[in-house]
């Protein structure tokens, strides 16, 4: 099997999924690729642009590979929605090779952080911040010693941008910094007490311990 390049495949396309689920050693299954970029929630840890599909997976198919069909590897099967039929994701090959380069040139894998946790901004939030959009993401908590409470981001804070690129919600927000480096400076539109601020926060690795 060769690794092709996730980032052409296209809502639609035939896949196929090969792993060995209750034990049974390669089974296959079909299906098509319903979405990407699909942020999903395991053990309060979020993974990002996850590639959904419908073809069929279950316990012990993580692992095994979803392929295009010229049967090049497109993802790596890594879970299922349990309360649904036909909801699987994969990790896309364009995050495979990222972290793979990052192990081989460092033996290890860092990722930046900004010690904040976040909310999608309601209207009710809208209302009561003074702020007239519902677009952004609240600051609900801020960790202790983290990089944003050392730049001075506070709860109730609205982040709306993160160097020039606006931030819709809370997982355009992870999305944006996860491409950043870790100790970079990156500066945060903040929208506090009626106005719009500039915020320059540097990134720390994310410790082991954090969600």
């Amino acid at each position: 099997m060769t690794l092709g390049d996730s980032n052409k495949i296209r809502v639609g396309n035939w896949v196929i999924a090969i792993g060995s689920p209750f034990g049974l050693e390669n089974t296959v299954t079909i299906g098509v690729i319903s979405a990407k970029e699909r942020p999903i929630e395991i053990d309060s840890r979020t993974f990002e642009h996850l590639l959904q599909t419908d073809a069929s997976i279950n316990p012990g198919n993580s692992g095994g590979p979803l392929l295009n069909l010229n049967g090049e590897v497109i993802g790596i099967n890594t879970a299922i929605n349990s309360q649904a039929q036909g909801i699987g994701f994969a990790i896309p090959t364009s995050t495979v090779k990222e972290v793979l380069n990052e192990l081989i040139e460092k033996g290890s894998v860092s990722r930046p952080w900004l010690g904040v946790q976040i909310h999608p901004v309601t209207a009710d939030i809208a209302n009561f911040l003074g702020y007239n959009s519902t677009e952004g993401a609240v600051i609900r908590a801020v960790v202790q010693d983290g990089p944003a409470q050392r730049a001075g981001l506070k709860e109730g804070d609205i982040i709306t941008a993160i160097d020039g690129e606006k931030i819709s919600n809370p997982e355009e927000l992870i999305s944006t910094i996860q491409k950043k480096k870790v100790g970079v400076q990156v500066e945060a539109d903040v929208f506090r007490n009626g106005k719009t601020i500039k915020v320059k926060i540097q990134t720390m690795e994310r410790p082991a311990e954090a969600s």
